[in-house]
C-alpha cells in the first residue's frame, strides 16, 4: 500500500505532519504517526516494513533529517545527517534495498535559495554510516535508480543577475544590467546616499555581502566569512545589519557600512532574518521562525527585549520609511494562498491590506517580497503574471482603504526571467531587480558504487 502524508497548521502557527497507508483505491486508511513540522514524500522501504519521510524545517539554515517509521507500530526513529547541510528537501530520498537509501545534500545550508554543488549520499539506517558516491556541481533534486550503478536525477543551474530600471518619467524601460555573471547575486538595497547598491552574493564561494557603485560600477566585498551573509539593510545611523549563521544559527549582525566591526544583536536560536531599523534607531524588527517566537520581533537596536509584535509564519518583513508601518507575507501553513499584509508597527494592529498571492513554485521564489516607495505611499512587490512570469507590482496603500484597483506593473515582464528580489533607491528614482535564470537537465549517472535497484516485497 502507498504511503501518505499530510500536513496540518496549528494554532501556533507551526505545523503537525501526519503520515499514514491507504490503498491503491484510497481504502483502508490508516493513520501512522503524527509528528510535529513539516515532512514530505515519504517512501516505502522496498521490504513494506518501514516508511522514510524528509523533514521541511521552516528554519532556513536548520539541518534537515530523514523519520524513519515502523509501518506495523508507528515508531519512529530521526536519522540525522552526518553533515550540517542536511539532506535536501524536494522529494529526493530512493531506497537501494531494505537498510539502505541514497539522498541528494547541497553543499550549503541556502542552497537551495542561492544554488549549490550537491551530493549524492548512501545512508546506512542500521549503522547510521553515510559515503558520498557522487558529485555534481549544479543542485541535484529528484533521483531514482535505473539499475546496478546506474542513477538519474533532475540537476538545477541557477544564477541571478541584478538589473536596474530608471523611474522617471519618459526613461526607457528595458534597464541596465548591473551584474551579469554565472553567481547567484540577489537581496539588493541602496546606501542612504543612493551611490552604492549592497547584495548578497556567493561570487567568491560562500554568500557575502558585496557593494556596487552606482556611478562607476565598480565591486567590492564587504564581508568575508566561512558563513552565510545576507539580508543586508541599512539602519539610520549609516550602520549595516544582515542576517548570517556565522554563529551556528542565523541571527541579525550589525556592523559599520563596510563591514568591519561585526556584532551579533540577536539570541534567537534558531532563524532570525530580514532586519531592518526604524527611522528613529530605537527599534529592530525582524523576521524568527523560532517556535518560540515565530513572527515578526521587535527588539530594541541594542538587540535586548525582543517581544513578538506578529505571531505566526510570518516573513520577508520590509519596514514603510516612517517607521510606522510594516509590510509582511503572511505563510501560515495550512491556508488556501499566503497574504501581504500591512500591520501598524506601534501595535500590531492591521491595516486592512491584503494581497492574495499565489504558492511558491519549483522556483523557489517567494512572490510577495516588498519594498515601500519613499514617500510611503505605495508598496512594490514581486508578483505573478497570468501567464505565470514574475515580475515587479506596485499597489498604493491607503490605511482601511481598498487599494486594489491602483496596483500595476512597475517594471516590464520578461518571460526569459523570473523576478525575485527588488530595492528601490531612497529618492524612488531607481529600482533595482534580482533575475532568477535556472537551467533544469534530466541527467543520469554510470557506475555509481553501491547502487543497487532494490527488490520489491509483494504487496497485497
Amino acid at each position: 500500500m502507498p504511503s501518505t502524508g499530510t500536513s496540518l497548521p496549528t494554532a501556533a502557527g507551526g505545523t503537525t505532519s501526519v503520515v499514514g497507508t491507504a490503498g491503491p483505491d484510497g481504502s483502508r486508511i490508516r493513520e501512522l504517526a503524527r509528528f510535529p513540522g513539516a515532512l514530505v514524500h515519504p517512501r516505502w522501504s522496498p521490504d513494506g516494513r518501514t516508511v522514510a519521510a524528509t523533514e521541511t524545517p521552516l528554519e532556513v539554515g536548520k539541518p534537515t533529517a530523514t523519520l524513519l517509521i515502523d509501518a506495523g507500530t508507528g515508531r519512529a526513529d530521526r536519522l540525522a545527517s552526518p553533515t550540517a547541510t542536511g539532506v535536501y528537501q524536494p522529494g529526493n530520498l530512493v531506497w537501494t534495498g531494505p537498510r539502505e537509501f541514497l539522498y541528494s545534500q547541497p553543499e550549503s545550508v541556502v542552497g537551495f535559495q542561492s544554488g549549490s554543488s550537491s551530493r549524492i549520499v548512501l545512508q546506512n539506517i542500521r549503522s547510521s554510516e553515510a559515503r558520498e558516491v557522487l558529485w555534481n556541481p549544479a543542485t541535484m533534486l529528484m533521483i531514482d535508480v535505473l539499475g546496478p550503478g546506474r542513477l538519474v536525477f533532475e540537476a538545477r543551474s541557477l544564477r541571478q543577475n541584478l538589473r536596474e530600471y530608471a523611474l522617471k518619467p519618459g526613461a526607457p524601460g528595458t534597464g541596465q544590467w548591473l551584474t551579469r555573471g554565472n553567481s547567484t547575486d540577489r537581496q539588493p538595497v541602496y546606501t542612504p546616499d543612493g551611490e552604492w547598491l549592497v547584495f548578497s552574493s556567493n561570487r567568491a564561494g560562500q554568500l557575502d555581502l558585496w557593494a556596487l557603485s552606482t556611478g562607476s560600477g565598480a565591486v567590492r566585498r564587504l564581508t568575508d566569512d566561512a558563513a552565510e551573509d545576507w539580508d543586508p539593510f541599512f539602519a539610520p545611523d549609516g550602520k549595516l545589519l544582515w542576517s548570517s549563521n556565522r554563529s551556528g544559527h542565523f541571527e541579525v549582525w550589525r556592523a559599520d557600512a563596510d563591514g568591519t566591526g561585526a556584532l551579533q544583536l540577536t539570541k534567537d536560536g534558531v532563524d532570525a532574518e530580514n532586519p531592518m531599523a526604524t527611522p528613529d534607531g530605537r527599534w529592530v524588527l525582524y523576521a524568527s521562525a523560532n517556535p518560540a517566537s515565530r513572527g515578526i520581533v521587535k527588539m530594541h537596536a541594542d538587540g535586548s527585549k525582543p517581544a513578538v509584535l506578529v505571531p505566526g509564519n510570518m516573513i520577508l518583513p520590509d519596514l514603510s520609511p516612517d517607521g510606522q508601518y510594516i509590510a509582511f507575507v503572511d505563510e501560515h501553513l495550512g491556508a488556501d494562498q499566503p497574504i501581504l499584509r500591512i500591520v501598524r508597527v506601534a501595535d500590531g494592529a492591521p491595516t486592512g491590506f491584503a494581497i492574495p498571492l499565489p504558492q511558491s513554485d519549483h522556483l523557489a521564489i517567494d512572490v510577495g517580497r516588498c519594498r515601500w516607495f519613499p514617500d510611503g505611499r505605495s508598496l512594490a512587490f514581486i508578483g505573478r503574471a497570468p501567464d505565470g512570469s514574475l515580475g515587479v507590482s506596485v499597489q498604493s496603500f491607503q490605511p482601511g482603504a481598498d487599494t486594489g484597483a491602483s496596483r500595476r506593473w512597475l517594471a516590464p515582464l520578461d518571460p526569459e526571467y523570473a523576478a525575485e528580489s527588488l530595492a528601490i533607491s531612497r529618492d524612488g528614482s531607481n529600482l533595482t531587480v534580482a533575475y532568477v535564470d535556472q537551467l533544469f537537465n534530466l541527467m543520469v549517472a554510470e557506475n555509481v558504487p553501491g547502487v543497487e535497484r532494490p527488490r520489491r516485497a509483494a504487496t497485497e
